[in-house]
């Protein structure tokens, strides 16, 4: 189970390691043939994703392996939560691409010049792990899960900790910050569950596909408290960024 998962991972990630490699590809071709893709990751599976870099024909260097002549030919760089100033070293740097969804590691001062490009994993697999957890979260907190589970460790079988009229799916408002790829898949995933689901985001890019799905959108600033005050519970999945 855990190596088809991982094989599984790989394989969603794919696609967008492909097409960043593309634009790599593009990005040296003005370039010598010696240059290099660098990876950077502490990852157990890291050799596929240099294989799948390879396998659009990058040369690929391992940053753990870096000779003092590797840093100048490195034009792009795949990289999962690099040390401060590894990407600095690498002076002919043209794109970078995070193997994960967040880029806010990328984004501190002094990691990577602010006129460079920067590309993100848009993985499925993500998208559904960050919304079964969030569905735990909300059954948690309706069920009042760490209560029961507390009344277990101590042997006490406790019937007031719910009251016999429960609180079902459809009497839960939950709102979701954020309607990218994950906040997207985590607004249906709950609305498919029947609780009365709303999605906040900045701007109303995405709303025609969430109002398809049936769910309330709200946008800017201007209707955030308005969008707050409706829910019992609010998902946060805005990305780490200065806005």
């Amino acid at each position: 189970m855990y190596c088809a998962e991982k094989l599984s991972r790989v394989v969603q990630h794919r696609n967008t390691l492909l097409r960043a490699s593309n634009m790599a590809a593009r990005a040296m071709t003005s370039a010598t043939s010696s240059n290099r893709a660098m990876i950077y990751t502490d990852w157990s599976n890291k050799s596929e994703y240099i294989e799948l870099l390879k396998g659009r024909g990058l040369p690929v260097v391992d940053a753990a392996n870096m000779r003092a002549e590797d840093w100048d030919q490195v034009t792009f760089a795949t990289v999962w939560k690099p040390p401060a100033g590894l990407l600095a070293k690498c002076r002919n740097l043209q794109l970078v691409m995070s193997l994960g969804a967040g880029v806010d590691t990328l984004l501190a001062p002094g990691q990577v010049p602010e006129h460079l490009p920067v590309t993100r994993i848009v993985d499925p697999l993500m998208a559904q792990r960050m919304a079964t957890w969030v569905v735990w979260g909300v059954i948690n907190w309706q069920r009042k899960m760490e209560q029961y589970a507390s009344a277990q460790r101590n042997r006490r079988w406790d019937q007031q900790i719910e009251p016999r009229s429960n609180r079902d799916n459809h009497e839960v408002s939950v709102g979701v910050m954020g309607l990218g790829v994950m906040g997207l898949a985590t607004a249906r995933y709950l609305q498919a569950l029947g609780y009365k689901v709303s999605g906040w985001s900045r701007t109303s890019n995405n709303h025609q596909e969430c109002q398809q799905s049936g769910i309330t959108c709200y946008a800017g600033h201007e209707r955030l408290e308005e969008f707050v005050q409706a829910q019992n519970v609010l998902v946060c999945l805005l990305p780490l960024t200065r806005e």
